[in-house]
C-alpha cells in the first residue's frame, strides 16, 4: 500500500477508490446525457439516418471527437483521482480523538447510537417516500415512473439516469460521514453538558 494512505486500512483504501469511480462513472453519464439532450433538443427524431446519410469524412469527425472528448474526460479524472481518493479517506475516514471521559460511558453510546439510527431512518425514509409517490403516481394528477420515463427523449433519461446515481452516491456519503462524525458531535455535545 502506499505510504500516502499508511493511516487508512485496506478496506477505507478500496472503499475511497470505489466511491471515488462511481462519481466518475456517474459524471461522465451525466455529461453524455446532456450532450444527447442537446442533440434531441436540435434534431428530435432521425439523428441515426441523419448521422448514416453524411459523408464518410463527417461520421469520422462527429465520432472522432466524443472520443476525443470521452478520453479528455478520462485522462482529467485518472489525472486527479490520488487527490479525489485522498480527499474522500480525509473526509469519510479520518480519525477523531475522543476524550477519555467520554470513551466507555455506556449512556453516551446508547444515546448517541439511538439518535444517528433515528436521524438516518427519518432522511432514508423521507427518499423512500418520495420514491414511491414517484413510481406509484400517488394523487390523481401526478404520474408514476412508468408514464414519465415513456414521455422523454432518451437524452434526457440518460441524463437523469446520470443524476440518480450521483444522489445514490451522495446519500451513501452523507450516511457514512454521519455515522462516522454524528457519533463525535453527539459526544461533544454530551462533553460540553457534562463541564
Amino acid at each position: 500500500m502506499n505510504e500516502q494512505y499508511s493511516n487508512y486500512s485496506k478496506t477505507q483504501v478500496n472503499a475511497a477508490k470505489g466511491f471515488y469511480i462511481a462519481i466518475v462513472i456517474s459524471l461522465i453519464i451525466i455529461i453524455a446525457g446532456t450532450v444527447w439532450w442537446v442533440a434531441d433538443l436540435i434534431n428530435p427524431s432521425g439523428k441515426l439516418s441523419t448521422f448514416i446519410d453524411l459523408n464518410i469524412f463527417y461520421q469520422i469527425v462527429i465520432v472522432a471527437g466524443f472520443l476525443a472528448g470521452f478520453f479528455f474526460l478520462l485522462v482529467i479524472f485518472i489525472g486527479i483521482s490520488k487527490r479525489g481518493t485522498k480527499s474522500l479517506l480525509h473526509v469519510f475516514f479520518n480519525k477523531i480523538e475522543i476524550e477519555e471521559q467520554l470513551k466507555n460511558k455506556i449512556h453516551i453510546k446508547l444515546a448517541a447510537g439511538g439518535f444517528l439510527i433515528c436521524v438516518i431512518a427519518i432522511f432514508v425514509s423521507i427518499i423512500l417516500a418520495v420514491i414511491y409517490d414517484i413510481v406509484d403516481g400517488a394523487g390523481a394528477t401526478s404520474t408514476s415512473i412508468i408514464e414519465y420515463l415513456s414521455n422523454i427523449s432518451v437524452g434526457l433519461l440518460i441524463l437523469s439516469s446520470g443524476i440518480g446515481l450521483l444522489i445514490c452516491i451522495a446519500i451513501c456519503l452523507f450516511i457514512i460521514y454521519f455515522l462516522k462524525n454524528g457519533y463525535y458531535l453527539i459526544l461533544k455535545i454530551f462533553g460540553g453538558l457534562n463541564k
